[in-house]
């Protein structure tokens, strides 16, 4: 028997969820609230959760915070939403505040039951249209500056020198390495920053505050 607890702020909804539920022969809905303040003091009074499926939209901080303080409060408890939002960075932020899963109220009530057993089974799971959603925003997130570029520590070493003003030659000399040897790192990273001289690298080195 799986003991699961619900919490969604329309009644109605609740109410139906709950009936659904209760109709599969292993799942046994233990009780129900409508904000994470009701949700906390009926966990603390002890009601039995194997799994708490929760909708995104609750009163007050949200369903994302009162997850984040269920994972904290009862790790061991698996969190799942379920949910009519399909918004892909929403789902993101679900899924990185400790859900073990993402159910889309419009599936079938076969897709939430074949949810909750995998969930129970130690595995995660989002529903097919949330997943693609969730794929698509992840795909118009950029990189942010310090990503795009990787610097080794020679680059480091030689870019610190550039800003200092030294030419190629006394580069070279100070770090024992070839002229030859120096302008490779320099034309390697303004391939690197894509800048088209060695004014435009210090610009972009200076504003990305990499040597910091």
């Amino acid at each position: 028997m799986i003991n699961i607890f619900l919490v969604d702020d329309h009644p109605i909804l609740l109410e139906g969820i709950k009936s659904m539920l209760n109709g599969i022969s292993h799942l046994n809905i233990t009780g129900t609230a409508r904000d994470a303040k009701e949700t906390l003091e009926k966990l603390n009074d002890g009601v039995a959760a194997d799994l708490i499926l929760l909708d995104l939209n609750l009163p007050g901080d949200g369903g994302i915070e009162l997850c984040k303080q269920l994972r904290k409060l009862v790790p061991s408890v698996k969190l799942a939403f379920l949910t009519s939002s399909n918004d892909g960075f929403i789902v993101l932020k679900a899924i990185q505040s400790g859900a073990n899963g993402y159910i889309l109220k419009s599936v079938e009530m076969d897709e939430v039951v074949y949810a909750i057993n995998r969930i129970m089974a130690g595995q995660s799971f989002i529903s097919k249209e949330a997943n693609l959603a969730m794929i698509s925003a992840l795909q118009t997130l950029p990189p942010t500056a310090k990503e795009k570029v990787a610097l080794t520590r020679r680059e480091k070493e030689i870019l610190q020198l550039i800003l200092d003003g030294l030419t190629s030659q006394e580069m070279a000399d100070k770090l024992f390495l070839s002229t030859h040897t120096i302008d490779s790192h320099r034309k390697n990273m303004l391939q690197k920053f894509g800048a088209h001289n060695t004014h435009a690298l210090i610009k972009i080195v200076s504003k990305m505050k990499l040597l910091e």
